[in-house]
């Protein structure tokens, strides 16, 4: 449980410092592993964006999600942990953003 707790814990700090987009001045995708799940934000400006696009590819596969009315998409580790993934989203104006990410095996994997 402790070492679960603590790698929880630096895949957090990883992820929250490294994981944002790169190719938008302004606009962000931040993604924050949460056990058994992970929570990918998407922000334009500090602004959070409602019923923004999200798509996750791994080895060929698409998965499309929105964000909800925190502009948050959250995905099950259950189903995607272990898995390098790339994400992209699309603001209101035409910015892309895209960034990658590991998803954590979920502590529910064990």
């Amino acid at each position: 449980m402790k070492n679960a707790l603590l790698t929880l814990i630096s895949l957090s700090a990883l992820f929250s410092a490294g994981a944002f987009a790169s190719n938008a001045d302004q606009m962000q995708i931040h993604v924050l592993p949460m056990g058994a799940y992970t929570r990918i934000s998407v922000s334009d400006n500090g602004q959070i964006l409602k019923n923004a696009p999200v798509t996750l590819k791994n080895n060929g596969l698409v998965e499309q999600y929105r964000t909800n009315n925190d502009g948050a998409v959250y995905i099950s580790n259950l189903s995607h942990g272990n898995k390098h993934y790339t994400i992209q989203s699309t603001a209101p104006d035409g910015q892309v953003a895209t960034t990658t990410a590991l998803f954590p095996k979920s502590a529910s994997n064990s």
